[in-house]
């Protein structure tokens, strides 16, 4: 699934980081109450990410993302 532009991965799913450590191509993140996904500074070129609820994700887990236009965190 290399070539996955989109996922939804919320609540929970069962989707870890190592689930999604090969996923370079995803455009459009869904994760919201998602806690086993904290990192996602390999997802460049990612777009959209929304990541409301209880998530793992922190500041430093998207850093390095420079393409973010939409953000959706902790609302």
């Amino acid at each position: 699934m290399t070539k996955l532009k989109e996922l939804v991965a919320q609540g929970s799913c069962g989707i870890n980081d190592e689930g999604i450590n090969n996923l370079n191509n995803i455009e459009i993140l869904y994760v919201g109450d998602n806690s086993k996904i904290t990192n996602i500074n390999h997802m460049t070129k990612l777009k959209e990410l929304d990541a409301q609820g209880t998530c793992g994700i922190s500041d430093e887990g998207i850093i390095s993302l420079n393409n973010l236009e939409k953000n959706m965190r902790g609302l």
